[in-house]
């Protein structure tokens, strides 16, 4: 028997670095723990109990778990015929209960390396495969990977219970929920995980939708041929925007194959192949027709249809799958929401019936999973094999609400501050004649409109007047432009023509929704010559009289902020008069699949009301920290320019990474951040904290014999949290008017600032309130948002970096 290094502690022993321990970076500082000053809790705020959806789940198995390698030679792909081979040659040694995942094996027994031949016989073809086990080492109770283990065992237990995986979630397939009236349907599933928490092992669970269209790809395809057509594009624009537009709809979507229900997520078009096109299988050419034939006994119709592409992931690959995966449109289903079914209002109330549970029927969701598990003999046989039993209760765990935040308009006039309604956390109605805090006169601005929409735009116009006086928005001279033909080329020409030095905002009312026309607007007005803030409008939202006055006061109130202005303010504790606050996020550009933009923004007052704004393009790790360190270095000369002084403290949110990007963090981006203080020479204290909203934590307050959603400020940061590796809390800064709110984990990765538990939480729910493209709460501190704002602009329109006369003016909203 080869020699096997045993783990003398926790986690795995092969060489492969542990994707679980990538989740797991400690950021505790090495003296904290000692150090009887260092606080991991908060105290302020009023106590209050809240119910989470996580549960105990604590085994009590005495012996250590051996992890094995398995390899296929040849590889074999498909994993549900892996796992019946394994289970066939060695459940006699391994005893029944193992747990495999592909390419990794756990079971309390022990045996030695050896190989085993087998035959697999596909179709009428037999395949002969080597399938080679070793032990790669120990994994012990408590330890990191053991989470691995209880992970696999979960979604054991739900294949078992005939849920199909899904992404990270399972799906009840046989029981899909169809909608009237529209060719969808939607599944209904779970999304589980265990973790190690500050209370132990915990599983959360959390009720989780699928949406999935009834009609194929192909016949979207169609539709959008048809809808292009009627734009009467020349035949190289046509073929151009056609390309773009499949291309939008489908890359990233995950799919659903009709022949055999697997799921697949859509990495990039061929266009110029077809199901007629052959690829080599078992050392023959064949056509995707023969092979659909011969395998699914399907008959493909349209022989001329593109064809979708499916690379493996990391996972895939690790499980043998090398080469990528063509797909015919013809026979595949796109699941998830599309931007044509987010426009459909009338749809999105629908599916909202279904899919946006409340706190009560969330909760019996979860519990009716746990009776399901329950009362299947081989589940419960299962674990009570592993030590484990199926959770009963979830957990009650202690929490704070924070104080309400008080907002204020202008210090100047009669208007008082106030306090929002917690049930609602909106104050847009506040604006009726109120006056603005801080705002830039239009002095000579032009307003661009079609002739068939003239009507619409000169009333809209005489509303936007109306609205904008009393907010004390000055309007100086208006530059008309009336357009025969509202083509791109006609705009820009009349844009080019017509702005002077005196020009500072330029307002479009667009035809439609054209995402070309809007490319080439916002092309030359943030990347060229003579950049002007400019706002769009479609004629659609303008033409309904119903609500017109509340839509031209949000149109207002965000050609203020796009001019410099500000709208409301709230107060901060004098000692953060000297902080600037950082915001960071990340955003596929979406013209070049290697590359993704990072929005970067700084506060310049201490109100953090006014921000710069910058972006840097990004492929490998390195230029993550060259243009980190590029933005951070711009942002604290601006802030030292407009203030005189360099800030005292940076505290940088971190938005768009997950807990396997946190060593990243901490290793690249803390690093190039500290070089630039470095290289200031001043004493500027540092803290960064990674806002993660893509969780599945939730929790429940009990009121009048009934759980609802906790109020605004609600923090927790015991139990559920791992205060023993970094300091961490959840936040519920806003509310919702149906389904179930969703927290906000912070995880404080970086600090050597004055800011503790209490002052984070507080600078976080507060920063919360000061998005200035919505009038109350949002999920993430306003600096992620308007990163997000910026990196979304640019990877999704621009694909360049705008102008730096723009860097201080949010002209991005």
């Amino acid at each position: 028997m080869s020699q096997v290094k045993i783990s003398q502690g926790r986690g795995r022993t092969d060489a492969r670095p542990s994707r679980v321990a990538d989740m797991f970076v400690n950021t505790i500082p090495e003296n904290a723990r000692s150090d009887p000053k260092y606080s991991f809790t908060g105290t302020f705020g009023e106590p209050i109990n809240v119910v989470s959806n996580s549960a105990m789940m604590q085994s009590n198995l005495q012996i250590p778990v051996y992890q094995y390698m398995v390899e296929f030679n040849p590889p074999l792909d498909i994993k549900k015929v892996r796992r019946g081979i394994v289970y066939d040659k060695f459940k006699d040694e391994l005893g029944s209960h193992f747990i495999f995942d592909g390419t990794t094996l756990f079971s309390p027994n022990r045996i030695d390396d050896k190989t085993v031949m087998v035959d697999h016989t596909y179709q009428d073809s037999t395949t002969k495969h080597s399938v080679f086990i070793k032990m790669t080492g120990k994994v012990f109770l408590n330890s990191l990977e053991f989470n691995r283990v209880l992970n696999l065992l979960i979604n054991k237990s739900l294949r078992k219970l005939d849920y199909v995986e899904i992404g990270r979630s399972h799906y009840d397939m046989k029981q899909p929920i169809k909608l009237q009236n529209h060719p969808l349907q939607f599944l209904k599933g779970y999304s589980t995980s265990a973790i190690d928490c500050d209370a132990g092992v915990c599983l959360t669970t959390d009720v989780s939708f699928r949406l999935v269209h009834t009609s194929n790809i192909l016949n979207k395809i169609f539709d959008l041929k048809n809808n292009l057509s009627r734009r009467r594009l020349n035949p190289n624009d046509l073929r151009t925007e056609y390309r773009k537009e499949v291309a939008d709809m489908l890359v990233g979507a995950i799919i659903s194959t009709s022949y055999n229900d697997k799921h697949y997520k859509i990495s990039s078009i061929s266009f110029d192949e077809s199901p007629k096109s052959t690829f080599e299988a078992r050392g023959k050419e064949i056509s995707y027709i023969q092979y659909y034939k011969q395998h699914y006994n399907v008959d493909i119709k349209d022989h001329d249809q593109i064809l979708l592409v499916h690379e493996p992931n990391a996972r895939e690959r690790r499980s043998g799958l090398r080469s990528s995966i063509k797909l015919v449109p013809e026979l595949c289903l796109l699941t998830g929401m599309t931007d044509a079914i987010r426009r459909d209002m009338g749809l999105m109330r629908d599916l909202d019936q279904y899919t946006k549970e409340g706190p009560g029927p969330r909760v019996r969701g979860i519990q009716d999973l746990f009776r399901k598990l329950k009362s299947n003999p081989e589940i419960v046989k299962e674990w009570n094999y592993w030590g484990l039993q199926v959770p009963n209760d979830l957990l009650n765990i202690k929490a704070r609400r924070l104080p309400a935040v008080t907002v204020s308009f202008n210090p100047d006039a009669k208007s008082a501050p106030f306090q929002y309604n917690r049930d609602k956390c909106d104050w847009g109605a506040m604006f009726r004649g109120q006056p603005l805090k801080e705002t830039v006169a239009l002095n000579d601005f032009l307003y661009i409109y079609s002739s068939r929409d003239a009507q619409n735009a000169n009333e809209f116009y005489k509303h936007l007047v109306n609205v904008g006086r009393p907010l004390g928005i000055q309007f100086g001279n208006c530059q008309k432009l009336e357009l025969q033909q509202a083509y791109a080329k006609n705009i820009l020409q009349e844009i080019n023509n017509n702005i002077t030095p005196r020009t500072n905002m330029v307002f479009v009312i667009l035809p439609d929704q054209n995402s070309a026309r809007y490319v080439a607007i916002k092309n030359r007005l943030c990347v060229e010559n003579r950049p002007i803030p400019s706002q769009c409008v479609t004629s659609r939202v303008i033409s309904r009289p119903k609500g017109i006055q509340s839509v031209a006061t949000k149109v207002m109130l965000q050609v203020n902020v796009k001019l410099g202005g500000d709208i409301w303010y709230i107060d901060f504790p004098k000692r953060t008069q000297k902080m600037m606050v950082c915001g960071i996020d990340s955003y596929h550009d979406t013209s070049s699949p290697k590359r993704s933009v990072c929005g970067f923004v700084a506060s310049l007052n201490y109100t953090f009301s006014r921000y710069h704004s910058r972006v840097c393009f990004q492929t490998h790790g390195q230029e993550i920290a060259d243009g980190l360190y590029t933005c951070f270095d711009r942002a604290l000369e601006e802030y030292a320019k407009v203030n005189r002084e360099y800030p005292e403290s940076v505290v940088v949110f971190r938005d768009g990474v997950g807990d396997g990007m946190l060593n990243l963090v901490k290793t690249v981006e803390v690093a190039a951040l500290n070089r630039v203080i470095e290289e200031k020479a001043r004493k500027i204290e540092l803290a960064v904290v990674v806002v993660n909203k893509r969780i599945n934590q939730r929790f429940f307050i009990s009121e009048n014999n009934r759980l609802e959603n906790p109020k605004p400020g609600t923090v927790v940061d015991n139990t559920v949290t791992r205060q023993m590796l970094r300091l961490g809390f959840f936040l519920v800064p806003q509310c919702t008017r149906q389904g179930t709110v969703t927290p906000t984990y912070y995880n404080i990765v970086h600090n050597t600032t004055f800011l503790d538990p209490d002052k984070f939480q507080s600078l976080a729910f507060k920063l919360c309130h000061l998005y200035y493209n919505w009038p109350g709460t949002i999920r993430v501190p306003a600096p992620c948002q308007y990163a997000h704002k910026i990196a979304f602009l640019v990877g999704q329109y621009l694909h360049a970096i705008p102008r730096d006369e723009l860097a201080n003016n949010l002209y991005y909203l």
